[in-house]
C-alpha cells in the first residue's frame, strides 16, 4: 500500500506523462491531493511519529517561509501552489520515514526507472526494425505531439527512429531522471547489474547532456587505470563508428541524433546545444529584477509572447530572482555544502549540476521529493560509514527506519 501511494504521487503530474494520456480523465492535481490526504490520515493514526533528519525539516521550513514571503509581498496565487508543494513534501517525507524507509523508497524508484529504461531501449530497436508502431498519439504539456508505443512514449518519432522518453515527457527528461537513478544506485544499492542496464539503455535517449554526464560518471567512479581508460575509449569508439556508419543511409537520423549534435553549424555553434539562445533570453529577463525576479505573471506573459525561458538553470532566476532560486535549489545547495565537507560526495553533485545546467529543476513534487531522498541518502551513507561519531547518534533500527532523535 505504501509503495502504491508513493508511486501514484510521483507519477500523477509532470515530468511524468500519465496525466497527458487520453484514457486518464482525473486531473493530476486531484490525484496528488487525494494521495497526500490518505498519507495524512495514516500519520494521524500513529501513536508516535518519527520526524527523520532535523536538517531536512529545517530546509523544508525555510522553503515554506520563502514562498510565504513571496506570496505576502506579491499576492500572486502561483505562490500558493509552491506553498502547497512544501506542505505536501513534508507529509510525504514523514510518510516515508514512518511507513517505509529512504532505502526502500530508493530501491523501488531505481527498479522502476531501470525497467522503464530497458523497455525504452527495446522499443528503440523494435521501431528501428519496423516491428513496433505507435498505438496512439497524445499531446504533451508543451503542445508537441507524443506517441505511445506500449513499451515507451516519445515526442521524437520519424520513420523508423525514436528517441525514447519512457514515462517522461521527453527523452532529455528520461535521461535526466535515469541519471538520478544511476547515482542513487551507486550511493545506496551498489547493484552492478542495474548500473550496467541503466548506463547502456539511456544511451538510446540520444541525450547530449547524458553523454556528458556519463563521461564524468565513468571518470569519477570507474576509471582507475590506463586499461580501463582503453576499454572505455574502445566502447565509445565502437558506438561512434556504428553511429557514423548511418550517415548518408536510410538511417541518417541516427547520425543526426548522435554525432551530428556535437558538430558545429555555420555560425560556429554546436548543433545539439539547443539551450544557448534560451539561456541568453533567460539572462536578459533575470537582469530586469535580479533579487526577486519578474514574478510568475510577468514570466508567463513573456513565454506567451513567444520567448522560450524554460529548460535551463537560469529559469528560476528569471522568475523568482536570487532569493526564490535559493528556495528552489535549497536541497541542491546543501548537497554542495555537504560535498565540500565530505569530498567523496562532491562527485555526485558535479554530475547532477551538469544536468541542471540545461534542465532546471522547478518546484515539482517529483523533484523536491527526490532531492530530499538523495540528501537523506547522503546522510545515511555517511552515518553507516562512521560507526563511531562523537556528535552523531545512530539513525536506524533493525528495520532500516529513522529514529526521531536524528541530530544532523
Amino acid at each position: 500500500m505504501s509503495f502504491l501511494l508513493l508511486f501514484t504521487l510521483m507519477t500523477a503530474k509532470y515530468p511524468v506523462i500519465f496525466s497527458f494520456l487520453p484514457f486518464l480523465f482525473v486531473p493530476g492535481e486531484l490525484i496528488i491531493v487525494a494521495v497526500v490526504t490518505v498519507m495524512s490520515f495514516s500519520l494521524l493514526g500513529r501513536s508516535r511519529i518519527s520526524y527523520g533528519y532535523k536538517s531536512v525539516q529545517m530546509l523544508i521550513l525555510v522553503q515554506f517561509a520563502i514562498w510565504m514571503g513571496y506570496y505576502i509581498f506579491r499576492q500572486e496565487s502561483a505562490y500558493l501552489s509552491q506553498i502547497g508543494t512544501c506542505i505536501f513534501v513534508e507529509i510525504v517525507y514523514l510518510y516515508i520515514v514512518n511507513f517505509t524507509s529512504v532505502r526502500s523508497f530508493v530501491k523501488i524508484y531505481i527498479y522502476i526507472v531501470t525497467a522503464v529504461a530497458v523497455a525504452g531501449m527495446l522499443a528503440f530497436f523494435g521501431v528501428l526494425t519496423n516491428v513496433l508502431h505507435p498505438l496512439f498519439e497524445y499531446q504533451n504539456m508543451d503542445g508537441r505531439t507524443g506517441y505511445f508505443f506500449g513499451l515507451t512514449c516519445t515526442n521524437t518519432y520519424a520513420g523508423n527512429f525514436i528517441r525514447y522518453s519512457g514515462i517522461f515527457d521527453e527523452p532529455g527528461a528520461m535521461a535526466n531522471w535515469g541519471m538520478w537513478a544511476l547515482l542513487l544506485n551507486k550511493l545506496v544499492l551498489k547493484n552492478k547489474r542495474i548500473e550496467l542496464a541503466l548506463a547502456i539503455s539511456l544511451i538510446f535517449t540520444f541525450s547530449m547532456a547524458y553523454y556528458i554526464q556519463m563521461a564524468f560518471y565513468l571518470l569519477f567512479f570507474h576509471i582507475r587505470s590506463w586499461k580501463q581508460i582503453g576499454i572505455g575509449l574502445t566502447i565509445g569508439g565502437l558506438f561512434v563508428m556504428i553511429a557514423n556508419s548511418a550517415k548518408d543511409t536510410e538511417y541518417q537520423i541516427i547520425y543526426d541524433a548522435s554525432i551530428a549534435r556535437f558538430e558545429r553549424n555555420d555560425s560556429g555553434e554546436i548543433k545539439g546545444d539547443t539551450r544557448r539562445q534560451i539561456i541568453q533570453d533567460t539572462k536578459k529577463v533575470f537582469l530586469q529584477a535580479p533579487l526577486i525576479g519578474v514574478g510568475p505573471t510577468r514570466y508567463q506573459q513573456i513565454i506567451d509572447n513567444g520567448t522560450m525561458l524554460e529548460a535551463n538553470l537560469f529559469a528560476p532566476l528569471a522568475r523568482d530572482g536570487v532569493i526564490g532560486t535559493l528556495g528552489i535549489y535549497l536541497f541542491f545547495i546543501f548537497l554542495l555544502i555537504y560535498g565540500l565537507r565530505h569530498p567523496e560526495y562532491l562527485k555526485y553533485w558535479i554530475i547532477l549540476f551538469l544536468g541542471f545546467y540545461q534542465r532546471n529543476a522547478g518546484l515539482s513534487v517529483y523533484y523536491v521529493v527526490l532531492s530530499i531522498v538523495l540528501y537523506a541518502a547522503f546522510l545515511d551513507d555517511y552515518l553507516n560509514s562512521k560507526t563511531s561519531c562523537p556528535n552523531i547518534k545512530p539513525q536506524f533500527n533493525e528495520t532500516g527506519r529513522i529514529h526521531s532523535n536524528c541530530c544532523i
